[in-house]
């Protein structure tokens, strides 16, 4: 199936959330920050506010490594996503709804500052969505 996007570029804004979401969960690898905030994009009801676009930062990485061994099933589960949210699918609308979707789950991720362990933080991701069953 074919990715929504080929290569992922992360927004500056984004991409300083990113960094400190490093240092407080001590996970290095920017793709699966990015992987579980936009998972929680998705999980968000409607439309996700308008991001500031602002600058593009130099972060960027293919979709491959966003989506690791999850590539189809994100695909698949972007494509129905924004078919649900805007009726329809074409590229362009598909590239948009990835991108307000990545910045939105990043911003979630990155606006409890009190994390200090990736327990933490998957915790208060569960209470967030009443996962905890």
């Amino acid at each position: 199936m074919q990715s929504p996007v080929d290569t992922i570029h992360v927004g500056a804004f984004a991409r300083e959330r990113l960094i400190q979401l490093k240092r407080h969960t001590k996970i290095d690898n920017w793709n699966i920050l990015s992987r579980w905030g936009y998972c929680l994009g998705l999980l968000s009801q409607g439309i996700p506010l308008k991001m500031p676009e602002g600058e593009k930062s130099n972060t960027e990485m293919t979709w491959r490594t966003f989506a690791g061994e999850y590539d189809e099933l994100l695909s698949s589960v972007t494509r129905i996503a924004c078919l649900n949210a805007t009726g329809k699918c074409t590229p362009k609308m598909l590239e948009t709804f990835f991108y307000s979707r990545l910045d939105y789950g990043i911003l979630l991720l990155g606006r409890k500052r009190q994390e200090q362990s990736i327990d933490e933080l998957i915790v208060n991701m569960l209470l967030r969505y009443d996962l905890k069953s």
